[in-house]
């Protein structure tokens, strides 16, 4: 096994290698690509540093067929295009608003700065989870 990680929704025995390398690569979602993951863009570390502990994913994100919030309001906003930078934004993003229900625009590009995206520009990208975490606020 290459690290003891905690996949959500992968019995634990089944996270070696092969499904690293495999299942997961060919589940890796690209709004608008169609592209998935090729084994030399998977970087493995004998080191890492998530052993024991749970790792999300963008696959984990929707609740079944259901999308969350963030997913579906990229959509209505059309805060993506082709798709290589969605997974790491909406991940950012999410982690974002778990940990800051109310984030100001400027922690939003702030928290959001290690993703870049080459197409659509970030206004549509801050719009979307501005208007996500007021959404969410109004529901809770």
């Amino acid at each position: 096994m290459v690290a003891a990680l905690v996949i959500p929704g992968t019995p634990e025995d089944e996270q070696d290698e092969s499904f690293v390398f495999g299942e997961l690569a060919e589940k890796e979602a690209r709004f608008g690509t169609g592209a998935g993951l090729e084994d030399e863009d998977i970087i493995v570390d004998d080191e890492l540093e998530a052993e024991g502990r749970e790792v999300s994913t963008i696959e984990g994100m929707a609740n079944g067929d259901r999308l969350h919030p963030l997913q579906q309001k990229f959509i209505e906003k059309a805060a993506l295009q082709c798709g290589i930078c969605t997974p790491g934004i909406l991940m950012a993003a999410k982690s974002l608003l778990e940990h800051n229900p109310d984030p100001s625009e400027e922690e939003v590009r702030y928290w959001l700065a290690g993703n870049l995206c080459r197409c659509t520009g970030y206004d549509k990208i801050i719009r979307a989870v501005m208007e996500t975490a007021a959404d969410l606020r109004r529901a809770s």
